[in-house]
């Protein structure tokens, strides 16, 4: 059984203090899929790990994504 440390397992609380996000915007991440948690009792945890992977995959797809310039997207016109 591989070892953990406490810091490794996150609350829900602790989960959305470090994404600055609600705890239904977490319970969304979570049922949509895009976060792995698992529940003791009635309480939700997440792994640093996943938590990590999580934002690493979220900010590679925002650089990797369709750009957006102001050539591409000029300010509307004033009027």
């Amino acid at each position: 059984m591989p070892k953990f440390d406490r810091a490794d397992v996150l609350t829900a609380r602790e989960a959305c203090q470090l994404l600055r996000i609600s705890r239904p915007t977490l319970g969304n991440l979570i049922k949509k899929g895009e976060l792995s948690a698992f529940k003791i009792g009635n309480h939700w945890r997440i792994m640093r790990t996943e938590l990590e992977r999580y934002v690493r995959e979220k900010s590679t797809a925002r650089r990797t994504g369709p750009e957006t310039s102001s050539a591409t997207h000029p300010p509307p016109a004033a009027g």
